[in-house]
C-alpha cells in the first residue's frame, strides 16, 4: 500500500525525477480553499532512461505538472527533485545548468519558434546562451541531423512558415538536443501534426531516447500514445493521479473506471467489454466535490452498480494504493473488487 503523500516507486533504478505531495493552484490567494487545484497532492518517481507517460483529459492538470517538473511553474506546496536537486530552490548558475539538462517540447511547434528567426538562429540560440564548446555551425548541423533534418545545411536559412508541421517540430527537438539534455518533457508533441507524420516524430523520440540515454516524460490525452511508447503510465483526473503502473498492465487490466472509460476511445489499445463511454464535464476544479472526485461521472456510481461502496465513493477520498505489484489505483470500487 502507498499512503497518501508517499511516492509511487519507479520500475527500477535510483530515480532521476521525484515528486512528493505536489500542489499547484491558481487564483484565490495563497490558501488552498477556493483555488483552482491544477495539481493536487501528486507523488511519483521516474527512473533514469524510463519513458513515463502522464495521461488524461484536457484540464486534468498534466501540462501544469509537466511545467512544474522543470521549474516553469512554482508549486504552492510539495517538492520536485530532478537529479538530486530540488527544482524550486535552484537559482543563478545552478538553475542555468539545470535548464541545459532538462528541456521541454511543446505541442505547437509554430508557437514555440520565433517567426523572425531562421532555423539556424533558433537552434543556435541555446548554444549561445550556455556558451557550448565547439564550432557553432557544427553543433547546429549535428542537432538538426539528429532530429532528422538532413542535409542540415539545407534548412539553415529557412523560416518556420516555410516548413511543414513535422519539420517545425523537428527544429524544436533539435533546439533541445543541441544542449545535450538528460531529461526531456514532451507535452502533446504530435497532437498538432498531421496523422501521416505523427509516427515519424514518435519514432524519433524513442530512437533519441535509446541513442542518448534520455529520460522521457510524455504528456498526452491519448492512451494509444502511451501504449506505443511508455514504460509506465500515470492517469490524471482533476489534479490527482488516479492510476499508475506498467503501461501494459494499466491498459489491459485497468483498475480505475476513469481509465477504463478513456480506453474506450483509444482504438490502438482495443475496446474493452467492461469499459463505458465517458459522458459529462469534469467538476469545477475550484469547487471539487467531496469523496472521490470522479464519482459525479463514474459510470459505476451513476448507474447504481456501486452497491455498498457508493456512500464511500460520495464521501471518502480514496488513497492511491498498490493493489497489484507496481500497479496503483485510487478507487474504492477497485479495492472492493479484488479478491481477499
Amino acid at each position: 500500500m502507498i499512503p497518501a503523500g508517499e511516492v509511487a516507486p519507479p520500475a527500477a533504478g535510483a530515480p532521476v525525477v521525484g515528486v512528493r505531495d505536489l500542489f499547484v493552484g491558481f487564483g484565490g490567494g495563497r490558501k488552498r480553499e477556493g483555488r483552482v487545484r491544477a495539481v493536487d497532492g501528486v507523488s511519483f518517481e521516474v527512473a533514469p532512461g524510463e519513458v513515463f507517460c502522464i495521461a488524461g483529459e484536457s484540464g486534468c492538470g498534466k501540462t501544469t505538472l509537466g511545467r512544474a517538473l522543470l521549474g516553469l511553474v512554482k508549486p504552492d506546496h510539495g517538492e520536485v527533485h530532478v537529479a538530486g536537486s530540488e527544482v524550486s530552490r535552484l537559482g543563478g548558475r545552478r538553475l542555468k545548468d539545470f535548464r541545459r539538462k532538462a528541456q521541454m517540447i511543446y505541442q505547437d511547434p509554430m508557437g514555440s519558434l520565433n517567426p523572425r528567426q531562421t532555423v539556424y538562429e533558433a537552434v543556435a540560440e541555446g548554444a549561445r546562451i550556455h556558451a557550448l564548446e565547439g564550432r557553432e555551425e557544427e553543433l547546429v548541423a549535428g542537432a538538426l541531423s539528429r532530429a532528422g533534418l538532413r542535409p542540415p545545411a539545407r534548412f539553415f536559412l529557412s523560416y518556420p512558415h516555410e516548413l511543414s508541421g513535422g519539420q517545425r517540430q523537428r527544429v524544436v527537438i533539435a533546439s533541445a538536443l543541441i544542449l545535450g539534455p538528460d531529461l526531456l518533457v514532451a507535452d502533446e508533441p504530435v497532437s498538432m501534426l498531421d496523422a501521416s507524420v505523427r509516427g515519424e516524430i514518435l519514432k524519433l523520440l524513442i530512437d533519441l531516447k535509446a541513442e542518448m540515454g534520455l529520460t522521457l516524460i510524455l504528456i498526452t490525452h491519448d492512451l494509444g500514445f502511451a501504449w506505443a511508447l511508455a514504460d509506465r503510465v500515470a492517469v490524471m483526473y482533476l489534479g490527482k493521479i488516479v492510476e499508475l503502473g506498467p503501461v501494459e498492465q494499466v491498459l489491459t487490466r485497468p483498475l480505475h473506471p476513469y481509465t477504463k472509460s478513456l480506453l474506450e476511445v483509444a482504438p490502438e489499445v482495443g475496446r474493452r467489454k467492461d469499459a463505458s463511454v465517458l459522458t459529462g464535464e469534469p467538476p469545477d476544479p475550484a469547487n471539487i466535490p467531496p469523496g472521490c472526485r470522479f464519482h459525479t461521472r463514474c459510470p459505476v456510481v451513476v448507474s447504481g452498480r456501486a452497491g455498498a461502496e457508493e456512500p464511500r465513493c460520495r464521501s471518502e477520498i480514496p488513497e492511491l494504493r498498490e493493489l497489484w505489484p507496481g500497479h496503483f489505483a485510487a478507487c474504492h470500487l477497485a479495492e472492493a473488487a479484488l479478491p481477499p
